[in-house]
């Protein structure tokens, strides 16, 4: 099976680092990149991929917004987003868990996980949503939130 990725960060470098070890797996194949959230939403409803790869922080509209977006339209529903960060816990994190993030990506990663990380499609994107925070902090969200 082959996993349709789009690429979102305002990083050129960035982009192309991701896109180069991607491009290493058998499986994935990337269809579109963008450099903003609003670029990155057109990208996605006119490929239909399986993973959107997004930066959580970019000039204009951001990946938080525009994954609030592509989550909220029905057509995209087997979309899953997951976010480029280098944030662990703190408010970034949890408003894009709140708008439909089903995952999160260090913007950092070491080849082996990266690929198996970032690009696994699921139409579950609750389920993903609920344990990405312990997959980013090693804590769930309700107990981060807490303190």
């Amino acid at each position: 099976m082959t996993v349709r990725v789009v690429l979102v960060d305002d990083q050129t470098v960035v982009r192309a680092g991701f896109r180069a070890l991607l491009d290493l797996t058998d499986y994935l194949l990337v269809v579109a990149e963008a450099a903003d959230g609003l670029r990155a939403v057109e990208a996605v409803r006119t490929t239909r991929p399986d993973v959107d790869l997004m930066d959580i922080r970019m000039p204009g509209v951001d990946g938080i917004e525009a994954t609030r977006r592509i989550a909220a339209d029905r057509v995209l529903d087997l979309v899953r987003v997951n976010m480029l960060t280098t944030y662990r816990i703190d408010e970034y994190v949890f408003k894009a868990l709140r708008y439909g993030a089903a995952g999160f990506t260090p913007r950092a990663p070491s080849p082996p996980s990266s690929a198996s990380c970032c690009c696994r499609p699921s139409s579950a994107r609750s389920s993903a949503t609920r344990s990405a925070g312990s997959r980013v902090s090693g804590v769930s969200p309700t107990a981060a939130l807490r303190g």
